[in-house]
């Protein structure tokens, strides 16, 4: 069986997530039980705009959003050529990118740390 995405794909697709889970985008904000060291306080707004300059660098109309400071999101569209007529329905898509509280002393490693160890991703996101 040959991998579905070319191996610099599935690098690339790593270094996002690792970039994501370094920014601490905690719910409640500033949540106190985030890892020591790390600063929850607009994470939200962060990963958004992060998101948004990944979309943006691959020639997506992106831009952020915060219903209220520090909670922002990234709204992203990809348009359709204008000459090319398709009768199928726009497709939404939805995630979202805040975390719940972490207890540092409950992980082995950092949760905002995006190690990537044998193979694998380390943190919370």
């Amino acid at each position: 069986m040959s991998p579905v995405l070319p191996t610099a794909d599935v690098d690339e697709a790593i270094t996002h997530l690792r970039e994501l889970i370094r920014i601490p985008s905690v719910n409640p904000p500033g949540d106190p039980l985030t890892a020591a060291g790390h600063d929850s306080t607009g994470g939200e707004t962060a990963a958004a705009r992060y998101c948004a300059e990944v979309l943006g660098a691959a020639g997506v109309e992106a831009e952020v959003l915060e219903a209220t400071p520090g909670r922002g999101s990234c709204f992203a569209r990809l348009r359709a050529d204008a000459a090319v007529t398709n009768p199928e329905p726009p497709l939404v898509l939805l995630s979202h990118i805040d975390v719940v509280p972490v207890e540092a002393d409950a992980w082995s490693r950092d949760p905002f740390g995006g190690e990537l160890v044998d193979g694998v991703v380390w943190g919370r996101g």
